[in-house]
């Protein structure tokens, strides 16, 4: 007798009192999964409207028929299997939806902005808590790769600080004291050759910001300068010049342009991902190459490398520093094309 064909003894049990149904053992096909046991639930309850539920056998999801289930967790046909469920999480909310202007190529946060890049060259700002949308810039004429949001330090107050980095080759930093609706252009950083892809912060090494562009290429900008200016600018009661674009946004015609400190042949292609957080300042980059590289940025040396089968499209590394309490203080997490995030142990 096929496998697909034979009968098994379920009973099934929920927290939910409003989907309870009698704890009874049923009969059911072991080629159900998890739609055909939704329809099972849905039809003893008698729902006017169908309510899709998951399932749990022995602590583990059902993702494949019960036959599969079974025999991959070698468990007997013979007894009577106790499957647990409860109504399925919608993966989002479209009530909650925020419309963008453009495609969305990049978002990032602080502690008091949301940060979104646009394909159209405008930056949106909501708040943390709600997602209200607060404020808005047009950072660039070409579409923006990547946006890196944080509060710096500048004497004695804190900068709302944001990084933009774009198609048009260049990169640009942005602040705002009174409000994420008040940013203004404190500094263009020109040197990229190709697209710039990726933006971080150099946690080692105060105020330095890495940026990466399809070239494989990562330059390093010191952006401590940006105190000195500010002071003598507000010194002498100077002020940047704005004008208005055809929408009406603000945009700044005059402001600091950086030299980088220096720059790195990281990867042969384009670098999809940067990190300055990890631990013992180490910096750690992904590339479309295959690869996965840790850096000593102070001697400018590859430390490690990693290759993949699949193209690496993004990163994101565990800040902690403290090894004894948190053990994957050396993890970083990527994704690939295939949909798949991998967990990697970088211990340099």
């Amino acid at each position: 007798m096929s496998s697909s064909s034979v009968q098994v003894r379920v009973r099934f049990v929920t927290d939910y009192e409003q989907f309870r149904i009698v704890d009874s053992p049923f009969a059911v096909p072991n080629k159900l999964g998890r739609h055909g046991l939704s329809e099972v639930i849905n039809h003893l309850l008698e729902l006017k409207e169908s309510q899709p539920f998951d399932f749990l056998i022995q602590g583990k999801l059902v993702r494949v028929p019960l036959h599969k289930f079974i025999l991959n967790n070698r468990m007997s046909t013979e007894d009577i299997i106790t499957i647990e469920y409860f109504p399925a999480a919608s993966l989002s909310d479209e009530s909650e939806n925020i419309e963008a202007p453009s495609w969305v190529g990049s978002i990032d946060n602080s502690a008091t902005v949301v940060a979104s890049g646009c394909y159209n060259g405008q930056v949106k700002f909501f708040d943390t808590e709600n997602l209200n949308e607060i404020g808005n810039i047009q950072a660039h004429e070409d579409p923006i790769r990547a946006v890196l949001a944080w509060n710096r330090a500048s004497g004695n107050t804190s900068v709302q600080t944001i990084a933009t980095a774009s198609k048009d080759q260049t990169v640009k930093v942005w602040g705002a004291t009174g409000g994420a609706a008040n940013y203004t252009l404190q500094a263009t950083l020109p040197g990229h050759m190709t697209s710039v892809e990726s933006l971080a912060l150099w946690e080692a090494e105060q105020n330095t910001l890495l940026s990466g562009d399809w070239a494989g290429n990562v330059f390093a900008w010191d952006l401590s300068v940006l105190d000195a200016n500010n002071t003598s600018s507000a010194a002498n009661g100077g002020a940047k010049k704005k004008r208005k674009n055809s929408e009406g946004d603000a945009m700044v015609t005059s402001a600091t342009e950086l030299k980088p400190k220096f720059t790195i042949k990281a990867h042969g292609q384009s670098i999809s991902g940067i990190s300055g957080a990890s631990r013992n300042g180490t910096v750690v980059t992904c590339s479309w190459d295959h690869s996965m590289k840790a850096w000593d940025l102070s001697r400018q040396d590859c430390v490690a490398t990693v290759v993949c089968s699949k193209v690496f499209t993004s990163l994101d590394v565990n800040n902690s520093n403290n090894a004894q309490a948190d053990p994957t203080t050396s993890a970083v997490l990527t994704s690939h094309p295939d949909g798949k995030v991998r967990l990697w142990d970088l211990r340099v």
